[in-house]
Parts: structure tokens; C-alpha cells; sequence
């Protein structure tokens, strides 16, 4: 509650449900506001729950064409559109902890939740989420400091900006949302988020998405072929896989990731921003491909480097396909008649158990057969 210390003015004016205030005591302002304006505004509140209701039976009995009114329930109010019976959550003036939005009110199915609804709202810890919504507006629960966990359906195909912006108590997140882009600011500055899952359909991260989550640890990165600026920036990442088909790393992307010390970069990636990794190339090594972008990027940048070997499994003889002279080739290794080296050994490990033994050359050899087996042969493996 806000004291004003000053003078008691001559008159008094309510306008929109504001006081219009001069110079006031602070003793005087409470009492008025106490025993005049508070009582005026619970009247206010319920008479427009009841118009409301009104309106409905009224609409209902006599056909009257009101293509949308705002509708009571509860501490909730609803903007309900009478051509397609449903309902946008449009204000929420209660103190809940744990909140339930209904699936509909009034006959309404709930498909909405507008922007701002819960913003800045300090007492919500954990909000159900009806599976009839498909939208929530941009910044619908930013600076809710209490809210500790969030669940979105797969029924949701539109999430505006910054929809979770600076809920500082946030520690998971499930967005299963059927959406192909994280929008711009969706989590920035929840610094306590620490587990996030990310539905399938996402493909690209937008910019700031993730900036300041000092606390996350774990990136969902293996479905995103696309990122925005900022997105990763002071994040608490210690290992970073980009996924094949990425094609930039973009401004400040990693920057300020002070416990990143690894980070994989395919040969899909053609541009690097030179703050790509700001104030931490000093604590970086990149895995890479000779030759590639990220190569580049880390001999200009004195960038210690590891470069990925490439290989076909169960292409021993490197002709570029698997065939039956792989196997007799294994097994010339096995009798010593020759030596594998470098990619070919590794090619030769066709069960990825650390060694060759006559078991690769019989996998081979059930691979050519048609046989189903557990070992990705004549797959490309990287390492």
C-alpha cells in the first residue's frame, strides 16, 4: 500500500476507478480509502459481474447480437466471443498459489490467454494450464517472482514474446507446444531455471530465449538448426553440440558462458560471429572439421581445436561402401597379415565395443545378410 505524506486537500474525485489525488495526509488517504473507496470498488466489481451475467441470459433469450462481452468467474474475467463460444482469460485479480484456468466458463471453451494477464503477479507458484488453449500473448506471465514450474501443452500453436520473462523462482519448464520457434525472450533472465524440455516441432531458438538462465546447465540443442542472438548468453553450459544443419552462430550467442569448455561445430555451420563467444575463448575448445568455418574460426581466434574423425562404419577397406571384402579385410587384421590405422580401425569396430575381434567381422557379415542388428553399419559416425 502506497502513504502519501501530505496535505489533506479540499475535495475528493474517482475516475476510472483511480484516485485523483492533491496533497494529501497520510492518515486522512488510508482512512478514506478504507472506509470509501475500497467498499465503491467491491461494489463496482460485483455489479459487473452481474451486468455480465445479464447480458449473457439476455443474449441467450432474446437473440441480441453482442459479438463479444467480458464475463466474472471468479477472481478471473474472460472476453467471450459469441460467434465462436470461446473465452480469452483477459484479467486475473487473485492472490492463488496454485491456479487452475478452466476448460470453459459459462458454456465458453477457454482457447486464449491474453497478453500481460498475470504479470508481475508475486503469489502464483504454479498455474494449470487447460488443454482447450492454443494461445498465450506475449509476456502473460512475466515477473511472476513465485512461479516455480510450467507445463505447456501440445495443443498450443501460438506463444508470444517474453511470455515467462524474469520469473526469477522459475526451475522447470515443459514446452511441448506444437510451435517450430521459441520466441524471442521466452525464459531471459529466469535465473533459476534449471531442467527444460523442448517439444520436437521446435527447430529454431529465437533471440534472448534463454539470455541470463545462469542456473541452466543442460541446453536442449538437438533438434535446433537455428539461433537467434543472445540466446545462450550467461547460460551455465559446460559442453555445447551444435546440430548438423546449423547454419551460424550468431551475435553473443555463448557469450559470458563462463563454465562452457567444450563446444562442437559441424561442417553445416558457415558464419561464426566474432562475439560468438565473448569473454570466453579464452576457456574454449572447439571440435571441428578440417577445413570448416569453425577450423577458420579457431586458428584466427588462437582457439585450441580437436578435429573430428569421420568415418563409414564397416567401410574397412575404404572403398566407400560396405561390402564382403570389408570382412576379409578384418580378418587379415585379426591374422596379422596387415594393420589398421586411423579411421580404418575405427571402421573395423563394427560393434562399437572398443576393440576388433572376429565379432565385427561377423556383424559385417549379418549386416550383408539382411539380418536386423543393434550397430549403425554403413552409417557416417563422427568423433
Amino acid at each position: 500500500m502506497r502513504v502519501w505524506y501530505r496535505e489533506v486537500p479540499e475535495k475528493i474525485r474517482l475516475r476510472n476507478d483511480r484516485l485523483i489525488y492533491g496533497e494529501w495526509n497520510a492518515f486522512a488517504f488510508h482512512s478514506f480509502y478504507e472506509n470509501e473507496v475500497k467498499p465503491l470498488k467491491k461494489i463496482k466489481k460485483l455489479i459487473a459481474i452481474i451486468v455480465s451475467a445479464m447480458l449473457l441470459l439476455l443474449s441467450c433469450l432474446f437473440s441480441i447480437s453482442v459479438s463479444a462481452a467480458e464475463v466474472g468467474y471468479g477472481n478471473m474475467f474472460f472476453v467471450v466471443e459469441n460467434e465462436t463460444y470461446t473465452a480469452t482469460l483477459s484479467t486475473y485479480e487473485g492472490n492463488d498459489e496454485n491456479l487452475v484456468i478452466p476448460e470453459e466458463v459459462y458454456g465458453y471453451t477457454v482457447t486464449s490467454i491474453a497478453p500481460r494477464v498475470f504479470y508481475e503477479n508475486t503469489t502464483l507458484k504454479s498455474v494449470s494450464i487447460p488443454d482447450t488453449v492454443t494461445t498465450i500473448g506475449l509476456y502473460a506471465f512475466a515477473f511472476c517472482s513465485s512461479l516455480q514450474s510450467v507445463s505447456l501443452g501440445e495443443n498450443i500453436t501460438t506463444l508470444g514474446q517474453s511470455v515467462f520473462f524474469s520469473c526469477t523462482s522459475l526451475e522447470s519448464a515443459a514446452v511441448n507446444c506444437n510451435i517450430n520457434t521459441l520466441p524471442s525472450g521466452t525464459f531471459q533472465n529466469c535465473s533459476a531455471l534449471s531442467n527444460v524440455t523442448l517439444s520436437d516441432s521446435i527447430n529454431a531458438i529465437d533471440s534472448t530465449a534463454f539470455m541470463g538462465c545462469s542456473e541452466l546447465g543442460d541446453l536442449p540443442l538437438e533438434n535446433i538448426t537455428s539461433y537467434g542472438s543472445n540466446c545462450f548468453l550467461g547460460t551455465a553450459v559446460s559442453e555445447a553440440v551444435i546440430a548438423d544443419g546449423v547454419a551460424a552462430i550468431p551475435w553473443m550467442c555463448f557469450a559470458k558462458c563462463n563454465q562452457l569448455t567444450t563446444v562442437t561445430i559441424p561442417e553445416s555451420v558457415t558464419s561464426i560471429n566474432e562475439t560468438a563467444f565473448y569473454e570466453i575463448m579464452d576457456n574454449i575448445t572447439i571440435k571441428c572439421c578440417e577445413g570448416s568455418a569453425a577450423y577458420e574460426f579457431a586458428v584466427e581466434n588462437d582457439i585450441p581445436y580437436i578435429l573430428i574423425t569421420k568415418y563409414l562404419l564397416g567401410d574397412v577397406d575404404g572403398s566407400g561402401y560396405v561390402n564382403i571384402s570389408d570382412v576379409t579385410e578384418i580378418q587379415r587384421h585379426l591374422a596379422e597379415l596387415v594393420r589398421l590405422e586411423g579411421i580404418f580401425l575405427y571402421a573395423a569396430d563394427t560393434n562399437q565395443d572398443g576393440i576388433v575381434a572376429v565379432s565385427d567381422a561377423t556383424a559385417v557379415q549379418m549386416y550383408l545378410a539382411e539380418y536386423n542388428i543393434p550397430y549403425p553399419i554403413n552409417e557416417v559416425i563422427t568423433q
